[in-house]
This record gives structure tokens, sequence and C-alpha cells, in this order.
């Protein structure tokens, strides 16, 4: 046999594998973008899951009030302001918020349900209200011990 033809075999064989290499990552990279589809989540029109939610949770909600869990029911009331807010609907995030505040002791409000309240101010527009929660968390926050300089230095910011 020929040193020539062994060459031309390789060559033939090395060619082959490079185009198959190349059909391989072009095959993936059109499943990927084009067949391979994420799921998207389903987006509903003014919080219609979220009231859904809000109805299925009435009951805990009654609940941790009664027994006066306020922790329980802080962190369902929040949880459903942001899902009220994540679908665009201030009012009723506004409306859950300030149950909270009607419900539960002022003294066992955290500082975060008036983060949520400026949260929904600030989706809102609505300066008058940003800055009067904003003042309400730095007071807040510069009343917890140890205050924490750095949180406090970034509301300081919003006023």
């Amino acid at each position: 046999m020929r040193a020539g033809a062994l060459g031309f075999a390789r060559r033939k064989k090395l060619v082959f594998l490079t185009v198959l290499i190349a059909l391989v990552a072009v095959g993936f990279i059109i499943w990927y973008f084009v067949i391979h589809k994420k799921p998207e989540p389903v987006r509903t029109s003014n919080g219609a899951t979220s009231l859904q939610v809000e109805n299925a949770l009435a009951a805990d909600k009654s609940k941790s009030l009664a027994v006066k869990n306020y922790d329980q029911y802080i962190g369902i009331q929040r949880s459903l302001a942001t899902q009220y807010l994540a679908n665009g609907d201030t009012h009723n995030a506004e409306r859950i918020l300030n149950d909270i505040v009607k419900n539960v002791p002022e003294d066992k409000i955290p500082v975060d349900v008036y983060m949520d309240f400026w949260n929904v101010a600030k989706t809102k527009n609505d300066t008058v209200a940003r800055k009067k929660y904003a003042q309400k968390v730095v007071s807040m926050l510069k009343a917890e011990t140890p205050p924490n300089q750095k949180l406090i230095d970034s509301w300081n910011q919003e006023l």
C-alpha cells in the first residue's frame, strides 16, 4: 500500500468526523432555540389568581388572628400583597397591607410591611406616600438594636 493512500484515508476520516460534529452542534442549536421551549408562566388579569389564593387562605388568616399568631398572619398577608402587586393590582395590594395595620398591634408590625407600602406607592408613582413610608422605614430601622446603618443610608436616599 502506498503512503499517500493511507494519508488520504486519514484525511477523509478526519473530514467526516468534523462534518459529523458540526451537524450535531447545529442540530443541538436548532433544538435548543427553536424546538425546545421553556414553559412560560400564565399571567392572569389583575390578580384573579391572587383572589383565589386569598379566598383559600381566609380560614388560615382568621385562625392566626384568633390565636394572636401575628407572624403567620403577616406572612400570609404580605405574600398576597406581593402577588397582587406583581399582577399590577395596587388597589388590592394596598388593601391587604392596610388590613395588617388595622389588625396587628403597632409594635408587632415589622419594617418589611412598610417597605411593601413603599413599593405600592412607587408602583402608583405617589411621591408623597413614598416619602411618608420611607420616613417610617428609616425611623423603624434606627430604633432597631443595633441599627443597620447601611440599610438606613440606602433608605435615606429615598427621602
